[in-house]
């Protein structure tokens, strides 16, 4: 099996098409780090690596790369329209923010330029989520968006788009979510931020 997401030893999400030999990749299962190795063909490398850890989920391998493609695009289609978030984070990360004792860890959430929370993103490859995991993700008001992805047609992709929960708040900001504009703006006020502050100490110095 190929895998073309994974994180690098500075825990950047890459493309393994662009790897480099003497870099390592891993995938990040829970605490668990599950390192990937390139596959030779005689002298010949190619462009296939796999799991240094034999009893590595395959499945399990393919919702990570379905989690960390949406983590390296921060984009979702949601009914024709591109949700584009600031930010993503994955899993526990995620949970952090929405929950202080980790009584749910979504698969991924996304977040706007102030680091408010536009969805929980759910990957549905082996374990869709019952009406249990529903009743809790609603208790967070936050909106779930749950995307159904299929081995062959590859992590790219979802196969169906389920809504879970949805706002008001989310209907109304779609059009705003679906502008790169406003993360380029809220950029470039984070740097004049930045500008002033370091303009400010050198005052003091």
């Amino acid at each position: 099996m190929k895998y073309l997401i994974a994180y690098n030893s500075n825990d950047e999400v890459v493309n393994i098409e662009d790897a480099i030999v003497t870099e390592q990749y891993y995938f990040k299962i829970g605490d668990e780090r599950i390192e990937l190795i390139n596959a030779f063909n005689g002298d010949i490398m190619t462009k296939h690596w796999r799991s240094k850890v034999a009893s590595a989920d395959k499945n399990l391998i393919f919702h990570k790369s379905c989690q960390m493609y949406i983590v390296s695009t921060k984009t979702l289609i949601y009914q024709g329209t591109r949700i584009i978030a600031n930010r993503v984070l994955m899993e526990h990360d995620a949970s952090r923010m929405i929950s202080d004792n980790f009584n749910y860890i979504p698969d991924l959430l996304m977040l706007d330029e102030n680091d408010n929370p536009i969805c929980i993103v759910e990957v549905h490859y082996t374990n869709k989520k019952n009406d249990q995991d529903i009743k809790k993700i609603r208790t967070f008001n936050i909106p779930c968006i749950e995307l159904t992805f299929e081995i062959e047609h590859g992590y790219k992709e979802p196969t169906r788009t389920q809504t879970i929960f949805i706002s008001e708040e989310f209907i109304q900001n779609r059009e705003r979510y679906n502008s790169e504009e406003r993360l380029f703006e809220s950029r470039i006020a984070e740097v004049k931020r930045d500008i002033k502050t370091i303009r400010e100490s050198r005052r003091w110095m």
